[in-house]
């Protein structure tokens, strides 16, 4: 396991790593998916129906029955509802899987490690890796990842909807689709770039405040504590 997740360079919008070294993850990444697909197919009968409905009010005639639309509506609200609830459920159980692995597999490796840890990582980075940048992940894989998957299933199940309706808007959602991954990875780039420079400015501040910390009675002996806090208001500001 690599313990500095959040600054490795030349990662990918899907970290596989993490996925492969979590079991479960790519279990409950699927059932979120496929939950999120319900919730979309729920959504299409609605409209479909509320279509009928105002076709009803418009026109005087009912593309479906009375009876067979508002079994239908009903369904979908109870689909959508489901399908909400699970794919949230899901998606904490994902996390929480996350946390849970990576946070014992740091701790195994600095006890296996011993002191030796401080070779490569400083305490604070052991601590921000840990809590922080774990943390992190619940946005990465809770929230972005999800969506990713989601984005190119639905422009699929919405394309093979309109196809038969519309071909030619069909043709056009198809077609413009893959835009918005493409966004994502871009604007995935730039936060990347700045979340860099702030990681580093965020290390050295934390750095400075442990070994102010651990060498809090020498700057005390010294009357350097105040300089010190100075330093560290300097250094805060600059975040």
């Amino acid at each position: 396991m690599y313990l500095k997740f959040t600054t490795r360079k030349g990662s990918s919008m899907i970290e596989k790593e993490i996925l492969a070294y979590c079991g479960k993850a790519k279990t409950y990444l699927a059932q979120s998916l496929a939950y999120n697909c319900c919730k979309l197919l729920a959504n299409v009968v609605f409209s479909a129906v509320l279509a009928n409905f105002l076709n009803f009010f418009l026109k005087g005639e009912w593309l479906l029955s009375f009876p067979l639309s508002g079994f239908l509506l009903i369904l979908s609200l109870i689909l959508r509802q489901v399908s909400l609830r699970n794919s949230w459920k899901a998606n904490q159980e994902l996390v929480k899987e996350l946390k849970i692995k990576l946070r014992q597999s740091l701790y195994r490796k600095v006890l296996e490690l011993g002191t030796l840890y401080r070779e490569t990582m400083t305490s604070q980075e052991v601590l921000q890796n840990g809590v922080e940048g774990i943390e992190n992940l619940e946005s990465y894989f809770g929230l972005y990842l999800g969506q990713l998957y989601y984005c190119i299933c639905s422009t699929l199940i919405l394309f093979l909807i309109i196809l038969p309706i519309q071909a030619k808007v069909a043709l056009v959602l198809l077609t413009l689709s893959p835009l918005i991954p493409l966004f994502l990875a871009f604007i995935l780039r730039m936060v990347k770039n700045v979340q860099r420079k702030y990681w580093s400015k965020y290390a050295d501040v934390g750095n400075l405040f442990l070994d102010s910390l651990e060498g809090m009675t020498t700057l005390k002996v010294f009357q350097a504590d105040q300089a010190r806090a100075k330093e560290m208001e300097e250094r805060l500001s600059g975040l």
